[in-house]
């Protein structure tokens, strides 16, 4: 059985006679062709669906789990000068990986 991230992205790049094939929401697929494809990216046309995906499979809720010892890590405040550098994406990085490693030794995490 092909993983599904793998199909996505076959069917994704599969091209038959300039025509591309994106999964749509249910098991069918859905024909886009080149010409259809617009200039700019409109993020209502997809990201109000798979929000409410993500919604409807509770991808955000959390239970405190009052057996188990908590683990948080406290967030620091934005940049002042709004730049992002590779700083922040290691700092990012390394809070998922303490988070995820603390998870995977019986705390409490969100």
């Amino acid at each position: 059985m092909v993983p599904r991230i793998i199909r996505f992205a076959l069917n994704a790049i599969h091209s038959v006679q300039g025509d591309f094939y994106l999964p749509a929401q249910n098991t069918e697929r859905e024909l886009i062709t080149l010409k259809e494809l617009a200039k700019n990216y409109d993020p209502q046309a997809f990201e109000d669906r798979i929000y409410q995906q993500w919604m409807d499979k509770r991808c955000f809720h959390a239970e405190c789990d009052p057996k188990k010892v908590p683990y948080t890590i406290v967030i620091p405040p934005p940049n002042v000068t709004g730049q992002l550098h590779m700083g922040h994406a290691l700092d990012e990085t390394l809070q998922d990986i303490l988070i995820r490693w603390k998870r995977m030794s019986g705390f409490s995490t969100l």
